[in-house]
């Protein structure tokens, strides 16, 4: 066995330590926040031991808009993210960000540990190239960071270097999982919900375009009638309303950064007007999208 090995192990045992009493959040969406400008924000750390309070964790609105790191200390089980499923095992860590669904199966074993670390944080390329990726392995320098943190954490008060340590943390787990954003995923969850990846993959990487039908056909290689058929027996619904809906759900994670105007935003979702951006909002949320950035926005 490696010294580094040994000093994982060290490390590993030293968290679990701290992880032993910890209470239950009164709170999910309100963690500690700092004076100062460091980022990422409002950080909130708990833990999960079994299926049942994975399952309450990952039961989130489709707009949820923190960022979430899991970290598997104890047990392996499979998370999804969107249309993938990742194994999570023990040792690694995956960064789910804003706005992507996600959920638990398939544990192990009954009982587990799972560190989670939820924060908000503004746009950021480095946390951008966590989508798509699968889980990263953590070092020993990571290990250290994690115990570092969670000290930090369990200390009272508002503290700046529990973002400093959460940003040098994430800064390695980035180093880590590469620059470049891996696209394709070789093990799609199940046959025909490929059809789902492969239209979310071209509406990110052409959010600002009006995707049509003709358009995605081409870039899949197939006939519009039947990516129309095939896409609908994959995701129950035809392929127009996924993708308004992918649209409006980028559109809620704009909103809720605050950098562009409602104008702006409607430009960068695709809309040719902000008449009918708001109008295809107000649709699905019931609400306009002003009042939506108000509503989020004026949390703590």
């Amino acid at each position: 066995m490696t010294t580094a090995t040994l000093r994982n192990k060290t490390i590993i045992k030293n968290i679990k330590r701290e992880m032993q009493r910890f209470p239950a959040p009164r709170n999910y969406w309100i963690g500690k926040n700092s004076s100062g400008s460091l980022k990422p924000r409002n950080i909130l750390i708990f833990q999960r031991r079994d299926i049942v309070s994975l399952r309450h964790a990952g039961n989130m609105p489709d707009q949820h808009h923190r960022h979430v790191l899991i970290v598997a200390i104890q047990g392996t089980g499979k998370v999804g993210v969107d249309t993938r499923i990742h194994r999570l095992k023990e040792g690694q860590c995956l960064l789910v960000l804003p706005f992507q669904t996600h959920w638990y199966e398939k544990l192990s074993t009954k009982k587990i540990l799972w560190l989670f670390v939820t924060f908000e944080h503004g746009r950021d390329v480095r946390l951008e190239n966590f989508r798509n990726k699968t889980p990263v392995s953590i070092g020993t320098c990571e290990w250290s960071l994690l115990q570092d943190l969670l000290k930090e954490w369990k200390s009272p008060g508002r503290t700046d270097t529990l973002e400093l340590r959460l940003t040098l943390l994430l800064q390695l787990l980035a180093q880590r999982s590469g620059q470049k954003i891996t696209i394709h995923d070789p093990r799609p969850i199940r046959g025909q919900r490929e059809w789902i990846a492969e239209v979310n993959r071209l509406f990110f990487e052409n959010r600002s375009k009006t995707l049509s039908l003709p358009y995605l056909a081409g870039k899949l290689n197939v006939s519009v009638s039947l990516l129309r058929s095939q896409f609908r027996q994959a995701a129950g619904k035809s392929i127009g309303k996924y993708v308004r809906d992918l649209k409006l759900r980028y559109s809620c994670e704009l909103l809720h950064d605050g950098g562009l105007q409602v104008g702006e935003i409607a430009e960068h979702c695709g809309y040719d007007s902000v008449f009918s951006f708001s109008r295809a909002f107000h649709q699905s949320y019931k609400m306009s999208p002003s009042a939506y950035r108000g509503k989020v926005t004026s949390h703590p």
